[in-house]
């Protein structure tokens, strides 16, 4: 499964509002501190939010090519996600064409796609140890 990278990852959407906005300025810095896989999701938990993602997802190197993502677990013999442990997110942006794409630059040199789509379920939600939540659901905000 390899998806068309979004068009721009240097700029700073405008997706949501500027609490949202706020949330991903906070997870910057942040380290990766546990990767858990449920059978239908994957939670990362970092120092002090929680990303839980139930959609498509993608880990990118450096060359752009995808190393790991989302599918059967019963189709997949590893899991890649273990290189991000321990390390910091440099950049978290929302992208928003067509759907709203969670991005984060891992300082390893990774980066994490976490993919909305309009199959009406929830894609990924991010939530703050202040409980601010961020929900995608059908791809939007």
């Amino acid at each position: 499964m390899h998806r068309r990278e979004p068009e721009s990852y240097s700029r700073e959407s405008s997706v949501g509002d500027s609490s949202t906005m706020a949330a991903l300025r906070e997870l910057r810095g942040q380290r990766v501190t546990r990767v858990a896989i449920e059978q239908w999701s994957i939670h990362f938990v970092f120092e002090s939010a929680l990303l839980v993602v139930e959609g498509k997802w993608e880990l990118r190197n450096t060359d752009g090519t995808v190393i790991d993502h989302g599918i059967e677990l019963d189709a997949r013999s590893e899991f890649r996600l273990w290189t991000i442990l321990g390390q910091r997110i440099v950049n978290a942006t929302v992208e928003s064409s067509p759907f709203s794409n969670l991005i984060l630059d891992i300082e390893n040199d990774y980066r994490f796609l976490a993919m909305g789509d309009d199959d009406g379920l929830e894609d990924w939600s991010l939530i703050g140890d202040d409980q601010r939540f961020i929900l995608i659901v059908n791809g939007t905000l």
